[in-house]
């Protein structure tokens, strides 16, 4: 079965040669105009990923972001930003509202496509063997890509899970700057040591006491400590 793509941009070339290069790929793509439309769709179908713009009219891509990402229905969905623009600060606040991936206008398909498809596949935990990770009454299956606390499901972007799961693997292992970039977000050209300290505070704040385990190691990076 297609796995399906809501597309939210405002500008019709634009989601037209998205929607085009998607469609090419197999997916079922439907294109929201706006955050308003986007959010009449996401009450009858969910999606599989999310490509919303950052700059819509009305209800911006960052409010919109923040409303799904509240929302335990809609969080679990991972959402790639699109923007016109590559300012760091409007790249952290789209990720510290748990957006999973941030590219800047123009894009290539090629590399549109690379990054869905490499998302997706992370979100359904396709080609994983089943695995559970646990510590101190949190269990993490790397399967179902979910994490539940003292018997109480944690809602994660598709980020906060990797690292997670990293960390949890991996413990008393120190993770580089350029490690954590590479391996999580794919790239250690994508994710700068303040995107991956926004990624990580707000994972601590999901996780309560146990947060206080992820520290952060001066001028190397971070570990998950016993």
């Amino acid at each position: 079965m297609s796995k399906k793509i809501l597309v939210i941009e405002d500008d019709i070339a634009n989601a037209t040669v998205i929607k085009g290069g998607l469609a090419l790929k197999g997916y079922k793509v439907t294109v929201a105009p706006s955050a308003e439309d986007a959010l009449k769709i996401l009450q009858n179908s969910l999606p599989n990923l999310i490509v919303l713009d950052i700059n819509l009219r009305g209800l911006s891509g960052i409010q919109l972001c923040e409303i799904l990402k509240k929302n335990p229905r809609t969080a679990p969905i991972p959402i790639i930003m699109l923007t016109v623009e590559n300012r760091e600060s409007q790249k952290v606040g789209a990720l510290e509202l748990g957006a999973d991936d941030y590219m800047t206008k123009p894009f290539s398909e090629k590399e549109l496509a690379a990054r869905v498809k490499a998302l997706i596949r992370r979100a359904s935990g396709d080609g994983k063997t089943q695995r559970m990770l646990s510590t101190e009454g949190l269990e993490v299956n790397l399967d179902t890509r979910t994490a539940v606390l003292t018997g109480k499901r944690l809602e994660l972007s598709q980020i906060e899970f990797d690292l997670l799961s990293l960390f949890l693997d991996k413990k008393e292992i120190v993770h580089s700057y350029a490690g954590l970039a590479e391996i999580v977000w794919g790239d250690d050209r994508l994710a700068t040591s303040h995107t991956i300290a926004v990624a990580i505070s707000r994972l601590r704040d999901k996780l309560g006491r146990l947060g206080r385990k992820i520290e952060s190691v001066p001028g190397l990076g971070y570990k998950f400590s016993e």
